[in-house]
Parts: C-alpha cells; structure tokens; sequence
C-alpha cells in the first residue's frame, strides 16, 4: 500500500494504481470482514470510476459488494453487486470462455437477490449462467452447490416437484465433490426439510426427515453451526417441543438464530413459539415480536 501511495503522489491519475488500492482493501476486507477496509475500498473504487470503466473494475467492485452484502445481509449493497457485475458481462460477451468467475459471481448474486424480491426471471438468468458453466468446466469450485440452491429457490417459487427434485440431485452432486463442506450439507438439508410441505406419503416424509437430520448431524460436525437452527424446526415439526426447545437455545448459543421476523414466519416453528417455554426464553434474551 505504501508504494502505490507514493505512486499516487506523483501521479493522481493513475487509474491503474488507484483500482489495485481498492483491490488490496478488498482482499483485506475478504479476509477479515472489516467494515474499515470495506469503505475504504468503496472510496478507492469510486475514485477509480471517476477515471474511467472497464469491464474488470466493474466486476472487482460487483464482488466486493456482493460479498459484503452475502456477510451483512444489506439488500441495497446487493443491488448494486447485480448492477456492477451485470455492467462487466455486458461488456465482454466471451465472459463465459475467459471469465467464468464472473459468471457465478453474477448468478449467486441473483440468487441472493430473490430472498428480498421473489424474481423467477433472476433466478432462471442464475440457472442458465451456471448451466453455460457446467457445460464448459463441470469442475468449476462450488458450481453443483450454487446451482442447487438456484434451483431450489425457483422450485420453490413455482411450487415444481420436479425442479426440486433436480435441486436435490445437484445437492447430491455438489457433495459427491465436496464431502467437506458443511455449509453445503446445511442448504441440503433445509431444501429437504422445505419440501415436506408438498408430501403427501408418511413413508416419504418420515425418509425426508431422516435424510434431513443425518445431513444436519453431519454438517455441525464440519462446523455448520446453523444447523441447529434447521434441527429445532425440524423437531418442533414433528411435535418434539422439548427437544426443539433444546436445539433452539443451542442455536442462540452460536448465534444463527434470523431475525425474529423470520422466527415468526416460520411455520415449521408454530407449536414451539406457542410455548410458555419459548415466549419466557425469547423475553429472556430480549427478543420481541416484529409482526
């Protein structure tokens, strides 16, 4: 950083030491999730946009964004990810041959973007830039995962059996790839727990059941704690209220519980919230209603 500073003194309309100041701020911020190397690589990347755009500074910028907004949740930090990496694809139609990365940038942002705005047309734009992946580099890190999650959102929206199912063979696939990945194993398990809705058959639920928790299980002993989360919804499904209640305060106790909003619009949670226990607890820890 120092050298570029001196670079910079001599010369402030450098654009190329300006845009590798606000990537080394963005490097930082990847690696540590410090909101002061974040801003600071914001300021660089604007100052660089004042110099003039090209299709790399646009994706640089889109996927600090995004990778801001993926930590924090920040719907507006979001939308701009999209703009910015939508921007660099636009300007380099052979994206999917040199760029692949910018592509499953832009897909995943997508798929993030439909948690806030239920999109079905951002969702088939993810799914076919995955698929223009996969059908170039079926080893591309993360692909099966990411395009499962795409799929499963989609499926979800369209209320299609047959897109979970596809969603749930890309689970498979991912972890056939990746048996390491917890977080993988987490999404899996809660694509299975969302599709016990549409079941009719006790067999099939109680398989999807087991399914779900033999993955959780697995997935907390990679350190998905998020999963007991998935475990005290699962059991406050099946009436286990006191169990669920269990996995609940161990789901505070590593801090992945959502919002309260979201505590409440989880149906699968109904007979636990409706307990004394429960509403004593979430007084306790100074939760109130959002509804």
């Amino acid at each position: 950083i120092e050298y570029f500073q001196i670079a910079l003194s001599a010369n402030r309309s450098r654009a190329d030491v300006w845009h590798l100041m606000a990537q080394t701020y963005s490097e930082a911020f990847h690696l540590a999730l410090d909101e002061v190397d974040f801003d600071t690589a914001v300021q660089f990347y604007n100052k660089r946009l004042q110099l003039g755009a090209t299709a790399a500074l646009y994706f640089d910028y889109g996927n600090l964004l995004l990778t801001c907004s993926d930590t924090f949740g920040e719907e507006e930090l979001l939308k701009q990810a999209c703009n910015y990496l939508d921007a660099a694809l636009k300007r380099t139609p052979e994206a999917k041959y040199v760029h692949p990365e910018w592509l499953f940038a832009y897909a995943k942002a997508l798929d993030l973007a439909s948690d806030f705005e239920e999109n079905e047309q951002d969702l088939v734009l993810s799914i076919k830039l995955l698929k223009d992946i996969y059908a170039l580099d079926s080893n591309f890190p993360g692909l099966f995962h990411q395009l499962a999650l795409s799929i499963h959102h989609l499926a979800s929206l369209m209320l299609d059996s047959n897109l979970t199912d596809s969603a749930l063979h890309y689970f498979k696939l991912g972890h056939l790839k990746d048996k390491e990945n917890g977080d993988l194993l987490i999404d899996w398990s809660a694509a299975l727990l969302s599709s016990l809705e549409s079941l009719t058959g006790l067999d099939q639920i109680t398989a999807y059941e087991e399914q779900a928790h033999d993955k959780i299980m697995k997935g907390i002993a990679l350190g998905a704690m998020q999963g007991y989360y998935l475990l005290a919804c699962l059991y406050a499904n099946k009436r286990e209220l006191d169990t669920a209640f269990f996995y609940f305060q161990k789901a505070h106790q590593y801090d992945t519980l959502p919002s309260m909003f979201e505590l409440e619009e989880e149906s699968f949670l109904e007979p636990l919230m409706a307990t004394d226990s429960m509403q004593n607890f979430l007084e306790q820890i100074g939760w109130k209603s959002e509804l």
